[in-house]
């Protein structure tokens, strides 16, 4: 079962058009999309795990990064598939699932397997003395559907990496 084709329109063609296009355009730029706020910063390995333990993930990360320095069109579709910290965050939004159907289609372009992963960050915020347990399944419906100041104060973020890579080599 192949993924369904997206009629032939307007706006088909303006996407064709433009996904071809934006590398081209950011290379001119000299821009890298989100991937420039992180450069040198710790919280990049998150996108591109490089220093882990893994050998097999480290290469991969390895080829990924210079893909996206390169400009090359499947690196960069793997970063603009992975969620990044959602606007919002100081006033309780603390999700971005990222574009795993972007991320899966990826397959037939990366040198490698890809794999779509959801990072869960704890601890991000001050909790109650009296902690609460999000996960209970006894939690009130209308406490864990979201919405301040009931949300789970977790950051959850969809991240495609290379498949050689796992939530341990995340950090």
């Amino acid at each position: 079962m192949g993924k369904p084709e997206m009629p032939d329109t307007d706006l088909r063609r303006v996407y064709e058009l433009n996904r071809d296009y934006l590398p081209v355009r950011f290379k001119q730029l000299g821009i890298h999309g989100h991937m420039d706020f992180f450069a040198g910063h710790h919280s990049r390995s998150l996108y591109v795990p490089s220093d882990v333990e893994n050998e097999i993930c480290r290469g991969d990360s390895r080829i990924y990064s210079d893909g996206i320095e390169n400009y090359e069109v499947w690196a960069l579709k793997m970063l603009d598939a992975s969620g990044k910290v959602p606007s919002g965050l100081l006033n309780g939004h603390y999700m971005d699932l990222g574009n795993y159907e972007e991320c899966m289609n990826i397959a037939d372009e990366a040198p490698y397997d890809i794999n779509y992963c959801m990072v869960v960050m704890r601890n991000l915020t001050k909790t109650l003395k009296t902690p609460i347990d999000w996960d209970s399944p006894d939690l009130r419906p209308d406490l864990s559907m979201g919405g301040a100041p009931f949300l789970r104060p977790y950051l959850r973020l969809g991240i495609c990496l290379p498949a050689s890579c796992d939530l341990n080599d995340l950090t």
